[in-house]
């Protein structure tokens, strides 16, 4: 009953055209609906029977983005309609790892940087201020 429920959300929240293979896209939108519920979500590659799991790309929902190294192979990033959040599955070998950032980095840069990702930010403006110390005029 809950999987009803989840797929129902999430056609109302991501109202695009299913793509061609349409169990690929519904792991994916199911997976989607997970994380927009703010819980946490890790997909094995292999899912049940041995079948693989398609890539988030061949889903139609997902595109190709980049994160803070942790030591993935890639990362996807989809956006939520009607939201600055966005959903970001982030690829390892044998598994996907998805979360939602409360700022998709294609439509608010600067408050994903600052809200979803301030480590990065903070060692920026570290290396910045270092940057900014060594270039001073010496007496």
């Amino acid at each position: 009953m809950k999987m009803s429920i989840l797929k129902k959300v999430m056609k109302q929240i991501f109202q695009i055209e299913k793509s061609e293979d349409r169990h690929i896209f519904d792991l994916w939108n199911e997976v989607s609906a997970f994380a927009v519920m703010g819980l946490p979500v890790s997909i094995s590659k292999n899912t049940v029977e041995g079948s693989e799991a398609g890539s988030p790309q061949e889903s139609g929902l997902f595109r190709r983005s980049i994160g803070t190294p942790k030591g993935q192979i890639k990362d996807w990033r989809s956006a939520v309609p009607d939201s600055y959040k966005g959903v970001h599955a982030v690829e390892f070998s044998d598994r996907y790892e998805v979360h939602v950032d409360r700022f998709d980095p294609s439509v608010k840069p600067l408050e994903h940087l600052i809200f979803d990702n301030g480590k990065q930010l903070a060692t920026m403006l570290s290396v910045y201020a270092i940057a900014r110390f060594l270039d001073r005029p010496r007496p």
